[in-house]
């Protein structure tokens, strides 16, 4: 079993950016969930991708434990629903093997959007919300992707736009219709689309020898999709899942969890 704190105060929420570390012990693990330490869930219920931060150390892979190459131990990130070595099933993290003490770290950035230029000729299927939805709004003759553009900025659900000319739309005016997410893109004559807000999200994952050497990065990146923004919730696990899960087995020797993105000088220092 595990301990829990449902009732904190200075720990991240939401979105916040935070960093935590822990030093466990390189032997004594197993492939069950999870032996986690930090940010979960106050309602002790899996709510979902993004509700929960925690570093892992384990051996766990297969169906949503995302384990990384050789036999493990792998050091990974609970974010629910999930166990992430990357922001893909297949990270190719390698074992962190023959350590007596290991140093596991992961560090959560805040989510910046970023956009991408106007792409003439490509389309995005699905994911269309209001307010034009699946049917698309039809605009006035006059109107460009830049009508359209309007429209996304003003819903915050919107990430992005595909909008038609009105000499191929097949209306009166051109059409557009505003994205919830944007999938894969398709080439298509008659369709124009941008991405106005992209959420990537930004994380790491650090670990090595606690008794010796500098940490090695081992993840970097973007975040999986799904997971940016983070709906973090503030509760601190030890020991389980975000949701009580109580399978795994470990031994945590200190840990440390902070707001803030932690600088590689600070990380090195540890």
């Amino acid at each position: 079993n595990g301990y829990r704190n449902d009732k904190t105060s200075g720990v991240a929420v939401a979105d916040e950016p935070e960093t935590m570390y822990m030093v466990t012990s390189g032997q004594y693990y197993n492939n069950k969930c999870c032996f986690d330490y930090g940010n979960a869930e106050v309602d002790n219920l899996d709510d979902g991708a993004g509700t929960m931060e925690a570093v892992y150390f384990g051996n766990a892979k297969g169906g949503l434990n995302h384990g990384g190459d050789g036999p493990g131990p792998w050091i990974m990130a609970d974010m629910e629903n999930a166990l992430w070595g990357a922001d893909r099933v297949e990270s190719h993290e390698p074992t962190i093997g023959g350590l007596t003490f290991v140093t596991a770290m992961v560090k959560g950035d805040v989510s910046k959007a970023t956009a991408t230029q106007y792409l003439q000729g490509t389309d995005y299927g699905g994911n269309d919300i209001a307010p034009c939805g699946y049917f698309g709004c039809v605009l006035p003759a006059e109107s460009s992707h830049l009508d359209c553009e309007s429209k996304c900025d003003e819903t915050a659900e919107c990430v992005g736009y595909v909008f038609a000319d009105a000499s191929c739309s097949g209306h009166a005016g051109p059409m557009c219709w505003t994205k919830g997410a944007m999938g894969k893109a398709t080439a298509a004559s008659c369709r124009s689309s941008r991405r106005v807000k992209e959420v990537p999200g930004h994380w790491t994952i650090k670990g090595g020898d606690a008794q010796s050497g500098e940490l090695k990065v081992y993840w970097d990146g973007r975040r999986a999709p799904g997971y940016a923004p983070m709906k973090k919730q503030g509760a601190i696990i030890l020991g389980i899942g975000g949701d009580n899960s109580a399978g795994a087995k470990g031994s945590f020797y200190e840990g440390v969890m902070t707001k803030g993105y932690s600088s590689d000088a600070t990380d090195d220092a540890v």
